[in-house]
C-alpha cells in the first residue's frame, strides 16, 4: 500500500469517476475530477451519470459519459427494474475498466462498479459513504474530519492519487448560435440575483420582500446592471417581485444550464441561496454572495475565492428540516446585510483590480 505521501500512477488505465446525482454535487464534483484528468493525461477517465444531472457535464471539455437513465432504474415493474439495472451493469462491463472511483458513497454507485467485475474500486471509508457503500469497495478512503466542504472532501478523495493535486475549473464549450445569444443576454457585466430553488430546497428561499428591497437598493448604489436569473418554475417569485416592486424586474432570458453558466462566467457578481447555480459559478470563479439560510456553512460552503457568506444567527441553523414552516433562518438575514456583503465584495473586487 502506498504511503499518504506517494502517488498512485493511473496513466494508461481506464478510469470510471462515479457521481450519479444531484446536479449541484456533480458541480462540486468536478474540480476534482478536471484535476486528477490534468494529473494523469494518459488515462482514459469516462463519468457514470443519472441523465438528469448529466446536462452541463456535456458542455464541459471533460470525460467520457456513461449516461444513465435515473427513472428507469427506480421506478416500474420489479423486472423492468432489473433488466434496467443489468442493461447498466453490461454496459459499464463493456468498457473493461481498471478502477473506479465513487465520489458519491452510497450502495446504488458502489453496487454497479462491483456487479460490472471491476478489479479496483476506491471510495470512502465510513464517515464519507453511508448505506454501507463501504463494504462495496475495495479500497477505502478515510477522511480525517468528515465535517468538510463538500469541495474539500472529494479533493480528498482525488488527492489519495497525488496528494499535491489542486482543484480545476471547467472549460465551457459553446457554439457559435449558443456564445451570440449569451452575449446578447449579457453585454456587459452585470450584478445577477438568483432567488430560485427547485421544490425540493424550497426551505432555502430568501423572502420575495428581501429581494426586492435588495434590487432597488443595488440599483440606486452600484452603476451597473441588476438582473434576476428565474427558473422554469420560478413564476411566483416574479409575480411577487412584481407586486412588491410595482413593475416587472429586469431579468435574463431563458437559457439552459449551459448558456447560464457562459452568462454567470461574464457577470460582475451573483447573489444566490444555496443552490446548483450558486455552485456552478462557484467553480467557473464568479465572485459570489451566498444566502446560507438552513444550509450548512461549512459542507455547503463555495469554493475558496472572492465569496461572502451571510448566515443566520439563529441557534436552530443550520437543519434539513425541509417542511418548516416557521424559517427563521431566511427571517433573520436581512437585506441590510445582504447589502452590506454585497458593497465589501465589490470593493474587494475593485482593490484587486
Amino acid at each position: 500500500m502506498p504511503h499518504a505521501h506517494d502517488s498512485i500512477d493511473l496513466n494508461g488505465q481506464k478510469v470510471l469517476i462515479v457521481r450519479l446525482s444531484a446536479l449541484g454535487d456533480v458541480i462540486r464534483t468536478m474540480p476534482s475530477v478536471l484535476a486528477l484528468m490534468q494529473r494523469f493525461p494518459k488515462a482514459d477517465f469516462s463519468w457514470l451519470v443519472e441523465d438528469g444531472s448529466a446536462g452541463f457535464l456535456k458542455a464541459v471539455k471533460g470525460p467520457k459519459l456513461l449516461q444513465i437513465e435515473r427513472k428507469a432504474l427506480r421506478s416500474g415493474s420489479l423486472p423492468g427494474r432489473l433488466a434496467a439495472w443489468r442493461k447498466v451493469k453490461q454496459r459499464i462491463a463493456a468498457e473493461d475498466f481498471d478502477i473506479s472511483i465513487d465520489f458519491h458513497g452510497v450502495a446504488k454507485s458502489g453496487l454497479l462498479p462491483l456487479l460490472a467485475g471491476i478489479p479496483r474500486r476506491v471510495g470512502y471509508e465510513r464517515g464519507g459513504s453511508k448505506e454501507g457503500a463501504r463494504w462495496l469497495i475495495n479500497e477505502r478512503h478515510v477522511l480525517t474530519d468528515p465535517h468538510i466542504s463538500r469541495y474539500d472532501r472529494n479533493l480528498a478523495l482525488a488527492r489519495r492519487f497525488d496528494p499535491a493535486l489542486q482543484p480545476c475549473r471547467p472549460q465551457i464549450q459553446l457554439d457559435s448560435a449558443g456564445q451570440a445569444k449569451v452575449e446578447a443576454a449579457m453585454p456587459e457585466p452585470a450584478l445577477l440575483l438568483f432567488p430560485g430553488t427547485s421544490d425540493h430546497g424550497r426551505n432555502k428561499r430568501w423572502p420575495a420582500k428581501y429581494w426586492a428591497w435588495l434590487y432597488q437598493n443595488l440599483r440606486t448604489r452600484f452603476q451597473r446592471p441588476v438582473r434576476f436569473v428565474f427558473g422554469p418554475a420560478d413564476g411566483l417569485y416574479r409575480d411577487q417581485l412584481t407586486e412588491l416592486l410595482h413593475e416587472a424586474p429586469e431579468e435574463l432570458p431563458p437559457l439552459n444550464l449551459v448558456e447560464l453558466g457562459a452568462a454567470l462566467q461574464r457577470a460582475y457578481l451573483l447573489v444566490s441561496c444555496d443552490t446548483g447555480p450558486m455552485h456552478l459559478a462557484s467553480v467557473l470563479g464568479v465572485p459570489i454572495v451566498a444566502l446560507m439560510g438552513p444550509s450548512d456553512p461549512v459542507l455547503n460552503q463555495p469554493l475558496p475565492g472572492h465569496r461572502r457568506m451571510l448566515l443566520p444567527q439563529t441557534p436552530c441553523a443550520p437543519c434539513r428540516n425541509r417542511k418548516c414552516s416557521v424559517l427563521i433562518c431566511q427571517d433573520l438575514m436581512t437585506p441590510q446585510a445582504a447589502l452590506a456583503q454585497v458593497t465589501d465584495l465589490a470593493n474587494e473586487l475593485e482593490t484587486a483590480s
